[in-house]
C-alpha cells in the first residue's frame, strides 16, 4: 500500500533555504587511441541506477558526466556540452543531452563509469535516440554510442584494450536525416573496435571488427565470446567527434537491459518552468509504484520502506507556476506524475531526485521541503509492513520526517487515506 496525505495541515517552521548538491561521479576515461587517465581497479562491477527511468539532471547526473575526450578532462564549456529544452519533440521527457565539437580535433562525451565487468551477451536491449542539427557530407554524423572493452573477459588481459563505437550511419548506408528524431537499436546496427590488435585467450590477434569492416552484433559475439565492458575501466559513452568540425547534436533515452533489469535514462535540463506544470498531471509513471524502487528503512523490512528516488509535494492552492518550478528544480527534481483530487485540479506532484540508496536523504529532503510556507505536504513515498499497520490501528500511514535524536522512525496517521493502485 502506498500512501499520501490529502491537503494535511504540515508544520511550518519559517522559510529554509534549499541547498541541495548532487555528487556528480566524475569520471575519467579516454580518447580512442590513448589509455584512459584512470586508476585500474577503481571501477568495480556494479549498477548505479536502478530499473527503470532515471532522469539525469545537472543537479542530479546519476554518476553521468560531461567529458572533453581528447584531452582527457572535465568538458566544462557549457557551450558544447549541455542539457538543453528540446530540440522539437524529444522522445523522453522535454529535454536532452546536447554536444557539439566545432573544431576538427574535438571531441566531446557524456559518459557514465558503470556496467564493469557486463558481458555483451547478457545484453538483452540496447537503444537511444539522436538529433543532428548541423550537416555534413553524406549526412553521416550523429552522436555515437561506445563503450570501454574488454574483449575477453576471462582472460588474464586487464590492460586498456580501446572502445568498440556502434555510428547508427554504419547501418543505413549514411544518410541520418537532420532535425529529426531518430532512435537506433543498436544491438541491430554495426560495430567496430578502435584497437587493431586485441587480446583473446591471452594472446594478441588482428581485431576483424574494426571502422573499415565494422561487425554486426552477432558477428561481434561469434569473434569474441567473451566479450564485454572492461572490468576496471568500465563505461558507456555517448560522444560526438573527432574530425567532427562543426557538429552539433543531441542524445536521449537511452535504454540498457541486462539481465532482468532494464534502465532508461532521460536526459533533461533542470530547472526549467516548461518541464513542471502549473498543477499535477493525471498520470503515474512507472518509477514511482515499482517495488524494486523501495528500500527499508534501517536495512529491515519490518516497520516500512521508503522509495530511493521519488517524493511527492503538494503545494498551497494559490501556489505560482514559477514558484512551484522553483521549488522543484532547487532540489533537481523532476516531475514523473500527479494526483489531482479532482480532474483538472490540484493534488500532490511526484518528483524525481537524486537517487538515495539508503533512503535517508529523501527522508530529510521530504521533512525540509515541509516547513516551506508554499508547501502542503512533501514527504518520501513510503510502503508500511502488516506488522507496522497493526501499531496504529490496522491503518496505513506515511512518514513523517526525522524526529528526535535516535535512527527510530515516528508515524503519523494521515486526515485522510489516499488510495494506490
Amino acid at each position: 500500500m502506498f500512501v499520501r496525505s490529502s491537503r494535511s495541515l504540515a508544520v511550518r517552521r519559517g522559510r529554509l533555504a534549499l541547498a541541495i548538491l548532487a555528487t556528480v561521479l566524475l569520471t575519467f576515461t579516454c580518447r580512442e587511441i590513448t589509455a584512459p587517465n584512470l586508476t585500474p581497479g577503481s571501477a568495480s562491477k556494479r549498477l548505479l541506477n536502478p530499473s527503470g527511468v532515471v532522469v539525469v539532471t545537472p543537479g542530479s547526473m546519476h554518476g553521468w558526466a560531461f567529458y572533453d575526450d581528447q584531452h582527457d578532462a572535465a568538458c566544462v564549456d557549457a557551450s558544447v556540452c549541455r542539457m538543453v529544452q528540446g530540440p522539437g519533440t524529444t522522445p523522453l521527457g522535454a529535454g536532452s543531452a546536447e554536444l557539439a565539437t566545432p573544431a576538427q580535433g574535438d571531441g566531446n562525451a557524456l559518459i557514465l563509469n558503470d556496467y564493469a565487468g557486463t558481458r555483451l551477451d547478457s545484453i538483452t536491449s540496447l537503444n537511444y535516440s539522436t538529433y543532428r542539427q548541423s550537416t555534413d557530407a553524406g549526412s553521416n554524423l550523429a552522436i555515437a554510442l561506445q563503450f570501454n572493452v574488454d574483449y575477453d573477459l576471462d582472460d588474464a588481459s586487464v590492460g586498456w584494450q580501446g572502445r568498440i563505437v556502434f555510428e547508427p550511419y554504419q547501418g543505413i548506408g549514411g544518410n541520418v536525416p537532420v532535425n529529426t528524431w531518430q532512435t537506433w537499436d543498436a544491438k541491430s546496427g554495426k560495430w567496430w573496435g578502435t584497437k587493431a590488435s586485441v587480446p583473446k585467450n591471452g594472446i594478441m590477434i588482428a581485431n576483424p571488427c574494426v571502422q573499415a569492416s565494422p561487425c554486426t552484433w552477432s558477428m561481434l559475439l561469434a569473434a569474441f565470446p567473451n566479450i564485454g565492458i572492461h572490468s576496471q575501466y568500465g563505461a558507456i559513452v555517448l560522444k560526438a567527434g573527432s574530425s567532427w568540425a562543426g557538429f552539433r547534436g543531441n542524445a536521449d533515452k537511452l535504454t540498457i537491459g541486462v539481465g532482468g533489469a532494464t534502465t532508461t535514462f532521460d536526459f533533461e535540463e533542470a530547472n526549467s518552468n516548461a518541464s513542471v506544470p502549473a498543477l499535477p498531471p493525471d498520470s503515474i509513471a512507472a518509477i514511482v509504484t515499482d517495488a524494486t524502487q523501495f528500500i527499508p528503512l534501517d536495512g529491515s523490512a519490518a516497520e516500512a520502506a521508503v522509495h530511493r528516488s521519488v517524493i511527492s509535494v503538494q503545494f498551497e492552492d494559490t501556489v505560482s507556476q514559477a514558484t512551484r518550478a522553483a521549488i522543484i528544480g532547487s532540489v533537481g527534481g523532476i516531475v514523473v506524475g500527479g494526483e489531482p483530487a479532482t480532474p483538472g485540479g490540484d493534488g500532490p506532484y511526484f518528483i524525481q531526485v537524486a537517487d538515495d540508496s539508503t533512503g535517508e536523504r529523501n527522508l530529510v529532503l521530504g521533512y525540509r521541503l515541509n516547513t516551506l510556507p508554499t508547501v502542503v505536504a512533501a514527504y518520501a513515498l513510503s510502503t508500511i509492513s502488516a506488522d507496522s499497520a497493526v501499531a496504529t490501528g490496522g491503518q496505513p500511514t506515511e512518514l513523517d520526517g526525522l524526529r528526535g535524536h535516535s535512527t527510530r522512525r515516528r508515524y503519523r496517521r494521515p486526515t485522510t487515506i489516499g488510495h494506490w493502485k
